[in-house]
C-alpha cells in the first residue's frame, strides 16, 4: 500500500451492517469477505489514531504493510521504516478499549522514502521500492543491521536506476516496478536471492506502473500503456529458470 497523504495512523474499521449477533460491549466479527459487508451498507469508523511525529518528526506517511501475524510497517517521508504490532482483539469495538498498536523498532532515517512496502511469507522481511532505484529488503527484527539491497537491470546488464513505483511478494518471486518510461519496467528476483541486481521482465506492456498485488497464484499489476488504464496478470510456473509468465495484458482506452 502506498501513498498516504497522511501525518498520523488510523485504524478503521467496518461497523453497521457487519456485526454477528452480541451484547453491545461484545467484539464485532467482521466475516469475510469485508466487501460484502461494505456493500450492506456497513462503514468504516475510527478506533484508534496515532500521529506518525510522537517521538520523531518523521512527516509524512508515504507506505504501510501489514503481515498476517499483525506486524505493520510504516514508510515516512524521511526514509525511515516504523513497525508496530497490532493487538489480535483490534477487531472490537471503539469503547471496548480493545484496539491497541505496540511500538516497535524502527530503521534510521534513510536519504529517500520507501514508496511501497511488501511483506515476505516469513511476516519478518519487509521489501520496499524507493526514488533512488533501489529495492532493499529489511529484517524488521533487526533494524540495526543494513538491509540487503538490489538495482533492476535490463537484459544486457544496464542497471536501470530509475524510482521505484510498486511491489508485491509471493510464491518465493519478489516483483517490484520502477519508472523507466518505456515497456520493461517490472522486474523479478527470487526472494533468497544473494545476487546483486533483478532480472527485468520483458514484454510487460507498461509505461507507468501504480500497484502490484499477490493474489496466491498470480501477480497483477496495474497502471497505464499507450495513454490507456492497463493490467497485466503473471501467473507462477514453477520453473526456477522463468518462473512467471504473461498470462494477459488487458488496456482501457480512454480511462
Amino acid at each position: 500500500m502506498r501513498h498516504l497523504a497522511l501525518a498520523a495512523l488510523v485504524l478503521s474499521l467496518a461497523l453497521t451492517g457487519c456485526a454477528s449477533q452480541h451484547e453491545p460491549a461484545a467484539p464485532i466479527v467482521v466475516p469475510p469477505p469485508a466487501a460484502d459487508c461494505l456493500r450492506a451498507d456497513g462503514h468504516l469508523s475510527t478506533i484508534l489514531s496515532i500521529d506518525n511525529n510522537d517521538r520523531t518528526a518523521h512527516g509524512g506517511i508515504v507506505s504501510t504493510a501489514l503481515a498476517d501475524t499483525g506486524r505493520l510497517v510504516v514508510g515516512s517521508s524521511d526514509g525511515a521504516l516504523k513497525t508496530w504490532t497490532i493487538d489480535g482483539a483490534f477487531l472490537g469495538l471503539p469503547e471496548s478499549g480493545a484496539a491497541a498498536l505496540t511500538y516497535g523498532p524502527e530503521s534510521p532515517p534513510g536519504s529517500t522514502p520507501a514508496m511501497d512496502l511488501a511483506f515476505d511469507t516469513d511476516a519478518h522481511t519487509v521489501w520496499a521500492v524507493d526514488p533512488s532505484g533501489y529495492l532493499a529488503g529489511w529484517d524488521t527484527d533487526a533494524f540495526g543491521t543494513a538491509p540487503r539491497a538490489f538495482m533492476a537491470s535490463t537484459e544486457d546488464g544496464t542497471l536501470l536506476g530509475t524510482p521505484g513505483a510498486a511491489v508485491a511478494v509471493g510464491g518465493g518471486i519478489v516483483l517490484a516496478a520502477f519508472l523507466t518510461g518505456d515497456s520493461n519496467n517490472v522486474a523479478w528476483m527470487p526472494t533468497d536471492t544473494r545476487g546483486t541486481a533483478l532480472a527485468t521482465l520483458r514484454f510487460s506492456y507498461m509505461d507507468a506502473v501504480r500497484d502490484i498485488v499477490f493474489t496466491g497464484t498470480s501477480f497483477v499489476v496495474v497502471g497505464r500503456a499507450f495513454g490507456s488504464a492497463a493490467t497485466n496478470r503473471f501467473a507462477l510456473t514453477g520453473d526456477p529458470a522463468a518462473p512467471l509468465s504473461l498470462r494477459y495484458s488487458i488496456t482501457i482506452p480512454g480511462i
